[in-house]
């Protein structure tokens, strides 16, 4: 945000001779993001991971409550000691799912950021090879910019780039990404 807004100063203050010698050029990252194939792979692949954690929490949880309904019904027939390893089981139970949800958030994240960094890389890299092609100095993401002066708009020619090294460069066979 820094940068574009010293962008902005920058070529304000140099006035418009600054302008017609920099090159800017944007890109919409949402439309690039929707169009590349293993991005729709990656999608998928962390929905079934999110899947089975969620499956996976659901199952603990509904075994958690089975426990608790056991001991409210059988609570007040059991003498103190029992009384209270039951209880402490239960604490325990649930101390572990708290655990489990945390652990699995935390896969999740990791799963996340795993499947995200080669498609970010791939679009970066996209991206590059036009702006290197134009001989543009600056490339900016219009979805996410607050302003900018407008400039070309290479989005479809980075999908272009895009589609062939996501073509070279996505894994044909996927394996599911299991937690530890």
């Amino acid at each position: 945000m820094r940068k574009l807004l010293l962008l902005l100063v920058v070529l304000v203050g140099l006035g418009g001779t600054a302008i017609s010698q920099t090159k800017i050029a944007h890109v919409e990252s949402q439309i690039l993001w929707d169009t590349l194939p293993s991005a729709k792979v990656a999608l998928k692949q962390y929905a079934e991971v999110e899947k089975d954690a969620y499956d996976e929490m659901t199952a603990m949880q509904i075994e958690f409550e089975a426990a608790y309904k056991k001991y409210e019904v059988a609570q007040k027939d059991m003498i103190r000691t029992v009384r209270e390893y039951e209880e402490k089981k239960l604490m325990e139970m649930q101390q572990k799912i708290e655990t489990t949800n945390q652990s699995l958030k935390e896969h999740l994240m990791n799963v996340s950021s795993d499947l995200n960094a080669p498609l970010q890389d791939r679009i970066k890299r996209a991206i590059d090879i036009v702006a290197v092609r134009k001989k543009l100095a600056y490339v900016i993401d219009a979805s996410s910019a607050i302003y900018y002066a407008g400039g070309d708009d290479i989005t479809n020619e980075v999908i272009v780039e895009l589609l062939k090294l996501d073509k070279a460069e996505a894994p044909t066979v996927t394996a599911p990404v299991t937690p530890n």
